[in-house]
């Protein structure tokens, strides 16, 4: 990926409605921790991030460094900068990790705000199950519980600012991002969309080549209510599930949001286009913007690949 396409990205999102920090912070690079986030509806800890201001350095590391992308440098585990920050909680797309989108978090933090994210079970690089990947509510519940356990945390919970709670999600990280927003899902419609016009899409696509039933999703799961009413403002980046919400919690909602297309998006592509090409999710809204970023793809998301790295994932 270009710098130019990843910075664009960045300032996109940077420039949404979600005021961060007054200015950029002194330190030169964000500082990261890792933390385990406790959550009664997995079976063992979810493992979590969060990237922040630092208010000194420490010793530089890579974040999500691997042979294909070469990661986010950062300070491990400085002290907090100073002050009350916005926190944003970032969620990953199905297939990817948190720590792959630490090119954005870091950017984030280092414009004043503190970052968090979880690797979502079931959904991950490694162990990304089309089963598991479509209990969205379940992915909801992870962000929630992280919600839950920073305010606690006495390292982190005197920097929040509980008024500046906002949510940021890619592809199906942003599926999460708009239901935690207020929008419900519709597991009926979702149904009919993939057994049908849209059979090819990616998501339905992502969902057949797991023989997923959708029968077995229930719709008291699927279709509840997964509102966090922490988060006032939301930002989706080529959301997944667009055409699997409810027409009443579309009509009903009162959110700001921005909705973001990577590049023109063709005929496979249209349930993760919420402009009015797509699923026109963003013209039903009542308080969202919608901005397509060109050129660029649906992976221009991720993060800067390493030199061998083309060569290494044609093998």
């Amino acid at each position: 990926m270009s710098k130019f396409v990843k910075y664009t990205l960045a300032a996109s999102v940077l420039a949404a409605p979600l005021p961060v920090g007054a200015a950029l912070v002194e330190v030169d690079l964000p500082g990261f921790d890792r933390l385990a986030v406790s959550a009664a509806h997995r079976p063992g800890l979810v493992a979590g991030s969060i990237w922040y201001p630092a208010g000194q350095a420490t010793y530089k590391t890579r974040v999500g460094r691997n042979v294909v992308f070469t990661g986010t440098p950062v300070y491990m585990a400085p002290e907090i900068a100073k002050g009350r920050h916005p926190l944003i909680v970032l969620s990953h797309g199905s297939g990817g990790k948190i720590d792959g989108l630490g090119w954005l978090a870091g950017a984030l933090a280092q414009n004043g705000a503190m970052v968090l994210g979880v690797n979502h079970p079931g959904s991950t690089g490694g162990d990304s199950s089309p089963r598991r990947s479509i209990r969205m509510w379940q992915r909801a519940w992870d962000v929630i519980a992280a919600l839950d356990t920073v305010p606690a945390d006495s390292n982190f919970a005197p920097h929040i600012d509980p008024e500046r709670i906002y949510s940021i999600g890619f592809s199906m990280g942003g599926a999460t991002a708009l239901q935690l927003a207020g929008l419900r899902g519709d597991i009926g419609a979702f149904k009919a969309h993939c057994t049908g016009t849209g059979v090819h899409h990616l998501c339905c696509a992502f969902f057949a080549a797991g023989g997923l039933n959708y029968d077995t999703i229930a719709a008291k799961d699927f279709n509840q209510d997964l509102r966090e009413p922490r988060i006032s403002r939301t930002v989706g980046v080529d959301p997944g599930l667009t055409t699997a919400y409810t027409e009443a919690s579309i009509a009903a909602l009162d959110h700001p949001m921005l909705l973001i297309a990577l590049g023109h998006k063709g005929p496979s592509e249209i349930g993760i286009d919420a402009g009015p090409n797509g699923s026109n999710l963003s013209g039903r809204l009542k308080d969202a913007q919608f901005q397509e970023l060109t050129p660029a793809s649906h992976f221009s998301f991720l993060g800067t690949c390493t030199r061998n790295a083309v060569e290494i994932l044609k093998a």
